[in-house]
């Protein structure tokens, strides 16, 4: 993390802040969840809770991954985010 532009992750963490509640998103957008099954920050329950009360959510649990599946797993996020915009 030292090496990130200061500024930038500033900016990131204000865009999470400043992001609404899951319970707030359309249910009528498709919402792709992509999660570690080790990630403790972001475990596997909360997208599946976040998917319950969506009615339009697909959840992908990635076995031996934690809490950055796009580097832990890129083929496999990579693979997932491809079909879900081809079905969108």
């Amino acid at each position: 993390m030292l090496s990130q532009d200061q500024e930038g992750y500033a900016q990131s963490y204000e865009a999470l802040a400043s992001a609404g509640r899951p319970d707030e998103i359309d249910p009528g957008i498709p919402l792709l969840l992509i999660t570690g099954a080790d990630d403790p920050i972001g475990p596997p329950a909360e997208s599946q809770k976040i998917a319950a009360t969506h009615g339009n959510a697909i959840v992908h649990i990635i076995d031996d991954c934690g809490h950055w599946p796009m580097l832990e797993a890129h083929e496999t996020v990579t693979n997932d985010v491809s079909q879900f915009l081809e079905k969108a």
